[in-house]
């Protein structure tokens, strides 16, 4: 298989969202792309958006990345891809009940999409980075990796890992040329908080909590990287946010947790109530 010498990017979870703004921003910067996702008509079209405007060549898997099969074909590809340069591992969902009233498969799911994929993706990529003497890796986590709370169990301890993962072989990787980066974003404006049946009120900015573009966290994502900042948390409030647990005692921590998530709940009832009203 011959291959272009440009340098190549894949993206999982490319669909929409921040997996999208790396794709658009990668193909600005003269990379070819190989975009992962599961919505077809989407994925194509963000491909088509990306071709009008940056003369790149794209690939387009469609993939379920909690499926055994799916991932080994993107492992197959990455083989046959020597000019592969820069992975993002962008793939992932949240749900919206307690950790009781989830389904178990929902929960193996994430860890299976969360975490065996990205790990397995960044064991693939990494033999391939280091014969280039050349990589990046950016492993979206979150800044809900840093808070425990309610309704946040899976998630925000896959989040965790992803994070403590990154750092790790970040260390492992510093003379092979190879950047890693857990990227932690707080909240973003994507289509995510949509496919959780969050009414529109609700993605605004109250109180402390600011929501950012998804533009401005790939571009905050990217300085970080050129400043070999291995834990990237766009947004100084979210950063605030990121560092309570470090310095608030515990039980004064959980006590605001519950609170805030007592006061979403009611919003959201609320909001859910005038509508059916």
């Amino acid at each position: 298989m011959t291959l272009s010498p440009i340098p190549t990017a894949l993206i999982t979870g490319a669909t929409s969202g921040i997996g999208a703004g790396f794709a658009r921003k990668l193909a600005s910067m003269g990379y070819n792309l190989i975009l992962t996702g599961r919505r077809e008509d989407k994925i194509n079209a963000l491909k088509k958006e990306i071709q009008k405007k940056d003369k790149v060549d794209i690939d387009i898997i469609i993939a379920e990345l909690s499926i055994e099969e799916h991932i080994q074909k993107l492992l197959n590809r990455i083989k046959n891809t020597p000019a592969l340069e820069f992975l993002v591992n962008n793939a992932g969902f949240g749900t919206k009940g307690e950790f009781a009233e989830e389904e178990i498969e929902t929960h193996k799911k994430m860890i299976d999409v969360h975490i065996t994929a990205s790990v397995r993706l960044c064991y693939g990529v990494i033999p391939i980075m280091k014969k280039r003497k050349k990589g990046f890796i950016i492993n979206i986590s979150s800044a809900g990796g840093f808070l425990p709370s309610p309704q946040n169990s899976i998630y925000g301890g896959t989040k965790s890992f992803l994070t403590f993962f990154s750092q790790s072989i970040s260390m492992e990787l510093k003379n092979d040329n190879i950047k890693v980066q857990a990227l932690c974003p707080g909240f973003t404006r994507t289509d995510f908080h949509d496919r959780l049946d969050y009414p529109p009120e609700m993605l605004q900015d109250q109180g402390i909590i600011r929501w950012m573009k998804v533009e401005d966290v790939v571009e905050h994502s990217m300085g970080d990287l050129k400043k070999n900042r291995v834990v990237s948390i766009p947004g100084i409030r979210n950063r605030f946010l990121a560092s309570l647990i470090r310095f608030l005692p515990y039980p004064l921590y959980e006590s605001l947790i519950l609170s805030a998530v007592k006061k979403t709940d009611e919003l959201k009832n609320e909001i859910n109530n005038r509508k059916k009203a």
